[in-house]
């Protein structure tokens, strides 16, 4: 990593001086004086976090009370809904900051900005360029977010009455109930004695044992209840600050969370716990970073930059994110953060540049 930011100093400070730029940039209390251009921003960068959660419904049976009819001693008393985080992905993409630059440039010169205002590309017109991203990001507009719609699995009663096959249980006792489970075992003991008229094949056999089995688990979840799952997605989205002191872990809330409840915004007013984002900077650019302000600060930078600079970027800082519930780690991921790093300046515009759009960072320089 030294090696890298060493070489992209070396490339960063060379100012040639010896032709004419190709592009210029302007800080934003010198811009009026620039011409014609266009403002990119040196993005922040977001982290984007998903949650999968499986939702697991328990719904009583209308005749729950009178179960001991069957012998059934476990059948649900009450309707609940339990949750469970299955999957955590975190992420990170570009969004606009307060460091905004004004760029200038020649008919000759190709510019490329994301639809936030990201800077892509400076290239020659003329010269092969990089191949354009393609794909638009959806911008989003709230904190919480549920993507997917819960798919639960039909009841046993719910598919039976769409098969035309209880429409009367509504009007029956659950002692009528009872009897018709027995007559409908009976018929299965029927079909495994060939008790019944007729001669079957062993599949015809087999699919009427099933049908009536199907009718019968019908028929007891109307007694012992019934138990459905099904998945939800939640996106969060946190624009992390940096810390005074970069060494201490910052500790960002994201969202709370409870086996009973499920997912819940921070605003919700509940006692459940919450899911926590830590993040640990490595601390890789703070070299640069110190020797970057010196420079900027200089009196021969300010007159530099008062006549237009090549161009700003971005130089990001390498953090771990994880979220952390309750004292445990449910994920974590590697990332480049832009707002932890510092602004880097190549000094003359000559040069064809390409940069990371979820970072801003300086990729690639070539004539």
């Amino acid at each position: 990593m030294k090696k890298k930011i060493l070489i992209l100093m070396g490339l960063t400070f060379v100012a040639s001086g010896l032709f004419a730029q190709n592009y210029k940039t302007f800080q934003t209390n010198n811009a009026k004086n620039a011409g014609n251009g266009i403002y990119y921003s040196v993005p922040q960068t977001e982290i984007v976090v998903k949650v999968k959660v499986e939702k697991t419904s328990r719904t009583k049976g209308i005749y729950s009370d009178k179960a001991y009819l069957l012998g059934i001693d476990n059948a649900l008393l009450k309707n609940a809904n339990t949750y469970q985080i299955k999957d955590i992905s975190i992420s990170s993409r570009a969004v606009p900051s307060a460091s905004k630059y004004f760029l200038t440039y020649t008919d000759k010169t190709s510019v490329d900005v994301s639809p936030n205002g990201v800077l892509r590309s400076i290239t020659a017109s003329g010269e092969k360029q990089e191949a354009k991203h393609s794909k638009q990001r959806k911008e989003q507009t709230t904190q919480i977010q549920q993507v997917q719609s819960p798919v639960a699995m039909p009841t046993f009663e719910q598919k039976l009455i769409s098969q035309g096959l209880l429409t009367s249980y509504p009007l029956m006792s659950a002692e009528k109930v009872v009897a018709e489970i027995k007559n409908l075992r009976q018929k299965q003991v029927d079909i495994l004695s060939g008790g019944m008229e007729g001669t079957y094949l062993n599949t015809t056999i087999d699919f009427m044992y099933k049908q009536l089995d199907e009718i019968i688990n019908g028929y007891l979840a109307l007694f012992v209840g019934v138990t459905t799952t099904s998945e939800e997605e939640y996106v969060f989205n946190i624009v992390p600050e940096k810390p005074i002191i970069v060494e201490e872990d910052l500790l960002l809330p994201v969202f709370k969370f409870s086996k009973e409840n499920g997912v819940s915004d921070l605003s919700t007013r509940n006692e459940d716990a919450k899911v926590m984002a830590r993040i640990h900077s490595f601390n890789t650019t703070a070299s640069m970073a110190e020797q970057m302000n010196t420079q900027t600060s200089s009196k021969e930078f300010k007159a530099k930059a008062s006549k237009g600079v090549g161009v700003y970027y971005a130089v990001p800082e390498q953090v771990k994110v994880s979220m952390e519930y309750q004292n445990n780690v449910l994920a974590s991921q590697v990332m480049q953060l832009a707002q932890y790093g510092t602004i880097g300046v190549l000094l003359e515009g000559n040069n064809n540049v390409t940069f990371d759009e979820k970072t801003g960072a300086l990729l690639k320089i070539w004539k």
